[in-house]
């Protein structure tokens, strides 16, 4: 008989449970009552081994100087494709906030992990499969897209200097949360993302960023100046290729308990430290 692990998603640490049970039902009753137990805000998972790479939320990766590029050399030369940049239409309009979105990689994902209250586990432990049944097989898509950081509209002659702060990496909740539907550790998630999607991703703790950028206007001519970020974006999706939308029933013993899988419509975000830095000039 497997030993059941409890495993902490935002500390990255286990221990074996000890639990006395004739069937795996029974056991991982007493488990998901011990979940429930530890309170607080911190997520657990339930499975039938420790974590590979075990680490803590302060060994997470931090992201290093923003990496900025301002021509269509230095897109080409970037190694992950990237929607085309909304350009402004006249020297007095801004285009939207968001470029379009693009479809990096569709890849399917053999196992993943439902919440049961505070506790989850892997979709292919439950001992009785979930009402109405999870839509398998699931597939993990990952795309980017630009977002305007910041902006101005300057009429020249001038030389303008402007401050820009924007946030990167990806938020506790949504990192902690894919942790848990993929089964690694806290700090391990980037590495299991990156093999998950086919593309290096890093999964980093938020922190703002704070550049300057000089922008020279000539006389005669308005310059709209756009600083642009790159986000990526992660989202489960079902059988026919839709995000997956999906709540259910399971019955452990004699209890009917609620089984859901967290998985917003517009995917969990990943704030690049890659920016775009784009300078469209007209004639006043």
């Amino acid at each position: 008989m497997a030993t059941l692990f409890m495993n902490n998603v935002v500390t990255g640490e286990s221990r074996p449970l000890s639990i006395d049970g004739a069937s795996a039902e029974e056991r991982l009753a007493k488990a998901l009552e011990m979940a429930d137990a530890e309170g607080g805000s911190q997520q657990v998972i339930i499975s039938e081994h420790p974590f590979d790479s075990p680490s803590t939320a302060a060994a997470e990766a931090k992201p290093g100087a923003a990496t900025v590029l301002s021509s269509a050399e230095d897109l080409a030369a970037l190694n992950l494709s990237t929607p085309a940049i909304p350009k402004p239409a006249s020297p007095t309009s801004l285009p939207p906030e968001y470029s379009d979105t693009l479809v990096i990689s569709i890849n399917p994902t053999s196992e993943i992990s439902v919440q049961i209250g505070s506790a989850w586990t892997p979709l292919s432990q439950l001992p009785v499969p979930p009402t109405p049944a999870f839509p398998v097989p699931v597939y993990a898509q990952f795309c980017t897209q630009w977002r305007q950081a910041g902006s101005v509209i300057l009429t020249g002659p001038q030389t303008y200097t402007k401050e820009v702060s924007y946030t990167t990496g990806m938020s506790t909740t949504d990192s902690t949360t894919l942790s848990a539907e993929l089964g690694v550790s806290y700090g391990a998630l980037s590495a299991k993302l990156s093999a998950t999607i086919g593309h290096s991703i890093t999964t980093s703790q938020q922190t703002t960023i704070s550049d300057t950028y000089s922008i020279d206007v000539p006389d005669g001519k308005t310059s709209v100046y756009i600083l642009w970020q790159l986000l990526g974006s992660i989202i489960f999706l079902g059988a026919d290729k839709t995000p997956i939308e999906w709540s259910g029933v399971d019955k452990i013993g004699f209890v009917d308990l609620r089984v859901s899988f967290p998985n917003p419509g517009s995917g969990r975000i990943s704030q690049m430290n890659t920016v775009y830095s784009d300078q469209t000039t007209f004639n006043s």
